[in-house]
């Protein structure tokens, strides 16, 4: 089902806005540029700055949620989740684990909807992998279970999660 969406980054970024009005779209549009260049001013910024890397990276933590604050207001929560869903870091990494795994849209997008539920889960610094990860929340493993079923949620494990010495996790 999922094979009707060429999720890849240049489609995405040539059509991944036609759910939007075109007014909207050219706002959308023009807010990622704005946020970009806001980012790599930042950046340049903070390497000029003898700031400790925690604090470096709050500031740009906050910067981003100023940034998704603001499409927020532009946009409906349907247009948001939309945009989240074609755009988001979340996405892609989600994408790029489960491309092992068969799934559909549907199952996709609640997969999406659940992991996108965690706090600073569309935050660029957010990871399906390592230490902060949603998946380490005990609360999602048996959610994430009924949406994928057992052996696909193996699967996605698989792909999510390091296996140790000696076969286990």
């Amino acid at each position: 089902e999922m094979s009707k969406y060429d999720w890849n980054a240049s489609s995405r970024r040539d059509d991944g806005l036609v759910f939007l009005a075109p007014g909207k779209r050219s706002w959308v549009e023009e807010w990622g540029k704005r946020s970009k260049l806001e980012v790599r001013q930042l950046v340049e910024q903070l390497k000029t700055s003898n700031e400790p890397k925690e604090t470096r990276a709050a500031f740009l933590r906050d910067l981003e949620m100023r940034q998704q604050q603001d499409l927020a207001k532009a946009l409906t929560p349907g247009e948001l989740t939309e945009y989240q869903v074609r755009h988001s870091g979340l996405a892609d990494q989600l994408r790029k684990t489960l491309s092992r795994v068969e799934i559909s849209e549907t199952e996709f997008r609640q997969l999406f909807t659940l992991l996108g539920s965690h706090p600073d889960a569309m935050l660029s610094a957010s990871r399906l992998k390592g230490a902060e990860s949603p998946l380490n929340d005990p609360f999602l493993a048996p959610r994430l279970q009924e949406i994928l079923g057992v052996e696909r949620y193996a699967g996605f494990q698989d792909a999510v999660l390091p296996r140790v010495k000696g076969g286990g996790r």
